[in-house]
């Protein structure tokens, strides 16, 4: 498999913190579901969006081979999606149909195209029909499927997800996860979701305090008690690993 993502000595700090991000080294290859697990500010969603270019820090990284720059960044946002971990910041247009088609609109898309484009792939993630809602109307666990169809539409070669069952009740977490394991593209998931972790992930990535601590297979991770109480991730005892 070919790496898509190298990432060489990253470093990021906000103006009012310490370094959140400390010398970041990473290669993520094609087709592989990596998940991203350490306690709060651990470095965790400041590394993926600092991989989509919203931050931008002190080193290297490359996407599909393109260096991140400003003026790459149309292309890599068109090959790599980001899902945010609260829906209503992807969600800002008067209805569904305004959202999904906001990003083909933008790329260029003829209107038979989007409309199309839109119909197929709110029906993939079962909201065939919503396209006139308005998103403050939707539960949570449907404005999340709103929010994963802004970016399906875009059929990208990578989706990230930030924390994608956060405050979903069990009937909707467990529709977030099936849809999320159907998806074909690579998949990047930063959570604290550990049982969501082993059934979808057979990667992981440790971090702590803004370094990746522990980079490798998923059970064997989890199962190592002694890392995961030293970064503050203790396994429930229903998660067999």
């Amino acid at each position: 498999m070919d790496d898509i993502i190298y990432i060489k000595n990253l470093s990021f700090d906000y103006p009012d913190k310490n370094k959140v991000l400390n010398h970041i080294n990473l290669t993520i290859k094609a087709g592989e579901d990596v998940a991203f697990i350490g306690r709060n500010g651990a470095g965790k969603s400041t590394l993926l969006l600092n991989i989509i270019g919203i931050l931008d820090g002190v080193g290297e990284i490359e996407i599909f081979g393109i260096k991140m720059k400003r003026g790459n960044l149309s292309e890599i946002r068109r090959r790599i999606g980001f899902v945010f971990q609260n829906p209503d910041d992807q969600l800002f247009m008067p209805t569904i149909f305004d959202d999904v088609s906001f990003g083909p609109l933008n790329f260029g898309f003829s209107k038979d195209e989007i409309e199309k484009k839109v119909k197929n792939v709110l029906k993939i993630v079962g909201l065939e029909g919503y396209d006139f809602r308005k998103p403050h109307h939707l539960s949570l666990g449907e404005k999340k499927r709103a929010a994963i169809a802004t970016i399906l539409v875009l059929e990208p070669e990578v989706i990230i997800f930030d924390e994608p069952t956060l405050a979903l009740d069990p009937g909707g977490r467990k529709n977030i996860i099936r849809f999320i394991k159907s998806i074909k593209s690579t998949k990047i998931i930063a959570t604290h979701d550990l049982e969501m972790v082993l059934e979808l992930c057979n990667r992981v990535i440790l971090m702590d305090d803004g370094k990746i601590v522990a980079d490798g297979n998923t059970k064997e991770i989890l199962a190592d008690g002694k890392l995961m109480n030293d970064t503050g991730m203790d396994v429930p005892s229903s998660l067999s690993v």
